[in-house]
């Protein structure tokens, strides 16, 4: 418990973090071995990060390579690796609720001990905490209700402060709650494939109907002057909102192997990035774009954009196992009617992350999510059980 709580501040004293895992190792290591993929996660994990010191070995002749960065940029995928290691193994000894309070306790923690600055702390800072945290309250009942009432409270909460990604994953994952919780009309499950496509229709309904509540202004003022601004300028709602899709699809194009860690943009680059975003409306000679996404390395406001550009082709197909993971891992719980609401609300939330979210800011939603969707290879759960601690 006191290891799940060390997880959350990782990221302001990652070297510490590190070594204090490495102290515990000879615990949670061997906990790879006891779910299912766990040792190809680990492997996979451990080659992209060799991969990325390679690419910016054969990048060194074209681009600036900081050492610093590299080492940060390392140690924050090892840290990842380590933190999935410690929740397998805490789900070996601990329910998913007591997993879920004491990882939310630490996400808490680091927001007193690394206290950000934000004109919206509940969007950038307490929301993924404080809803960890509840879900993990929430799953100590047997029921689902409280988990479905208390993701449809949050989601309400965050349209009013405006997050409407996030209160449009936690909507999808209550409604996946309540599908789970429906008996099944036969005695045979579904088809998991099938059911995956049945859930991405359903979450495409739940996007079109947000984007219709917030363009007619059901939503607020604000939000919809800013909704219908963004899809006037780049006729789409996610291009409007996440342009810098556009940026990192312009950088695929031009440069398909990737950077690797520690490489500095250079204006071969930033130009090619600005032609993307030129092609959707959106102006790039701003400080947003030449400080934050380019003014010392690639920050490509997703996962996948963040984690080719770092690790090239290799942490790109890392990213695509993550989601064939997370899509497996939400289908398989309705089809068999199993998993939990804070299981459901990680695969959705991740989902968003791997496409729209910075990798550092998403690694403390993708790190528990890749830990509670392998499977075990006792009794062959997809994730730990609320009420069995064997794991």
């Amino acid at each position: 418990m006191v290891a799940l709580v060390a997880l959350g501040p990782r990221y302001e004293f990652h070297y510490a973090f590190l070594f204090l895992l490495v102290l515990i190792g000879p615990l949670w290591i061997g906990a790879f071995g006891r779910f299912r993929l766990g040792r190809l996660v680990a492997f996979a994990v451990l080659i992209t990060a060799f991969w990325g010191y390679y690419l910016a070995q054969l990048s060194s002749a074209t681009h600036l390579v900081s050492a610093a960065h590299a080492r940060d940029d390392t140690m924050l995928l090892i840290g990842a690796l380590c933190g999935i290691g410690v929740i397998l193994w805490a789900r070996t000894v601990l329910t998913t609720a007591q997993i879920g309070i004491c990882y939310g306790v630490g996400l808490l923690l680091d927001t007193v001990i690394s206290p950000v600055g934000t004109s919206n702390p509940w969007k950038f800072v307490y929301a993924v905490p404080v809803t960890i945290l509840v879900l993990g309250l929430a799953a100590r009942s047997t029921r689902t209700g409280p988990a479905i009432v208390a993701m449809v409270a949050l989601a309400g909460l965050s349209v009013v402060l405006d997050c409407r990604s996030y209160s449009t994953a936690l909507l999808l994952a209550a409604l996946l709650s309540t599908w789970r919780s429906l008996p099944q009309r036969s005695g045979k499950s579904k088809s998991w494939a099938l059911t995956a496509t049945m859930i991405g229709a359903v979450s495409v309904a739940i996007f079109l109907l947000i984007q219709s509540l917030l363009v007619n202004g059901y939503l607020g003022a604000a939000a919809q002057e800013r909704t219908i601004q963004q899809i006037n300028v780049s006729g789409s709602l996610i291009l409007g909102g996440r342009p810098e899709l556009e940026a990192s699809l312009a950088l695929f194009g031009n440069h398909p192997a990737g950077f690797g860690v520690g490489v500095v943009p250079s204006p071969q680059d930033i130009l090619v990035a600005k032609s993307g975003l030129s092609s959707i409306n959106y102006a790039p000679d701003n400080g947003y774009v030449e400080k934050y996404m380019f003014g010392y390395q690639y920050e490509l406001h997703s996962v996948a954009g963040d984690v080719w550009a770092k690790w090239g082709l290799l942490g790109l197909a890392l990213v695509v196992g993550i989601a064939m993971l997370v899509v497996r891992t939400l289908a398989m719980s309705i089809a068999n009617r199993s998993g939990e609401p804070l299981v459901l609300f990680l695969c959705c939330w991740t989902s968003w992350s791997l496409a729209f979210s910075p990798l550092v800011a998403s690694l403390p939603i993708i790190v528990p999510t890749v830990a509670m969707c392998l499977r075990s290879r006792v009794g062959g759960a997809d994730c730990a059980p609320a009420h069995d601690a064997s794991g």
